[in-house]
């Protein structure tokens, strides 16, 4: 099992929040060996979402902010290995104001689905869904 969710300044001080990915056993205990932080220089960074596929690939999804410069929040996944090692990692700015992952999930095919919210030029938020192959 995989939780995941932030922590402030996980990577040193001044980081801001840091998206943070924990493993846990059947039993409740930690994995103390898998253990994931993600931070982009002092910006805000959060994990909202967690999947596995079938090969056991954790794909995490949540934001981090500015990536593309509009100084928003912008939409991130990231796939790892079963070991923990980074598979790839993307992020989509879908428009200039803040975007954000709610879900994602994986289907039998190992496409991954990712459900969440941007701030429309009304300044309401619209849904937006995306396909990864």
């Amino acid at each position: 099992m995989y939780v995941v969710g932030y922590g402030e300044d996980l990577s040193g001080s001044d980081s801001g929040k840091d998206w943070w990915v924990k493993k846990f056993y059947s039993d409740g205990t930690e994995d103390t060996d898998w253990e994931q932080i993600l931070d982009t220089g002092g910006l805000d960074d959060e994990a909202l979402a967690v999947a596995v596929d079938g090969y056991n690939n954790v794909i995490v999804a949540g934001y981090s902010t500015d990536t593309d410069g509009s100084s928003g929040k912008d939409w991130r996944i990231v796939k790892y290995t079963s070991l923990g090692n980074v598979s790839w990692n993307k992020t989509y700015s879908i428009a200039s104001s803040d975007d954000v992952i709610q879900d994602i999930v994986v289907d039998d095919d190992g496409n991954i689905y990712a459900a969440g919210y941007f701030y429309s030029s009304q300044s309401a938020r619209d849904w937006h869904i995306k396909k990864l192959s």
